[in-house]
This record gives C-alpha cells, structure tokens and sequence, in this order.
C-alpha cells in the first residue's frame, strides 16, 4: 500500500468528489517523478463523499514530497479535466481503466498550467 495505517499526514489526502468520482493524492519521500493512475471499480468503493455515492472511477496521483508546486499544479490540472461532465460521464461509462483515460483525454502526458 501507498500509505499504511500511522502514516496519514499532510502528505495524504483523500479527496472524494462526489458523483462517483474520488481524486486520492499523496506526496512521498524519494519518489523520484510524479505519476497520475486510473483506476476503475464497477460497483463502487465507499469513499466519504458528501453526496454519498460510492467512487467508480480513481483518479490516484502520486508526487515527490519535495514538489509541493508540482503536486498542486497536478491537481489544478485533474480538476480542470473533472469539471467537463461529458468528459466523466464518458470516464464513468467506460468499460476500463483505458477508456477512462481516452474519455478524459489526458494522453500520454497530464499538461499542466
């Protein structure tokens, strides 16, 4: 696991964004660059969003713990894909992970402004 039980602080954040979407983001020590994974789950996981729904699709992004600009810039640019509600419900209707991906159109790379 990315983060064990005694581990949570500043660093790890959970961040269920409700409608079934949930955006998990940790800073860790020595890693060496940032990494964003997809992940779907088709039933949903219980994620503590306000609306209640349970989290389909995970997007999990993982940065340098020195990267603070980085990690925050990362998941301005997350959150700019998630305001397209095409976009997630595309993600959200996908058959996998890989879909997912195509529908938010993040490509081989995640821009960042």
């Amino acid at each position: 696991a990315v983060v064990r039980d005694g581990d949570h602080d500043q660093r790890h954040r959970v961040a269920a964004l409700g409608e079934g979407v949930a955006a998990p983001h940790c800073r860790i020590p020595g890693l060496a660059r940032a990494c964003l994974a997809v992940a779907r789950h088709r039933s949903g996981v219980p994620f503590g969003a306000a609306d209640g729904v349970p989290s389909r699709l995970f997007l999990v992004l993982l940065t340098p713990v020195e990267e603070r600009n980085l990690h925050l810039r990362l998941l301005a640019a997350i959150a700019r894909r998630l305001r397209d509600a095409e976009r997630v419900s595309a993600a959200l209707a996908a058959c996998d992970a890989a879909g997912a991906i195509a529908a938010l159109d993040f490509g081989a790379t995640l821009e960042v402004a």
